[in-house]
């Protein structure tokens, strides 16, 4: 089971440089099968398509 969600990412780095970056973020887990773990069942980031944004 997946979903692929549309994110803006706003930030600055360390160096004081801001960040601005936007893309989909792919979010995977499994459905509910018989004897999957805890971490298997929660949602997690399993691909990113972030690119610089303009005006970033």
């Amino acid at each position: 089971m997946f979903v692929k969600v549309p994110v803006v990412v706003y930030g600055t780095m360390k160096t004081g440089e801001p960040v601005n970056l936007k893309g989909k973020v792919r979010l995977r887990r499994v459905n509910d099968v018989t004897g999957a773990t805890p971490d298997q069942l929660r949602w997690h980031i399993s691909e990113t398509a972030l690119k610089p944004s303009p005006g970033g």
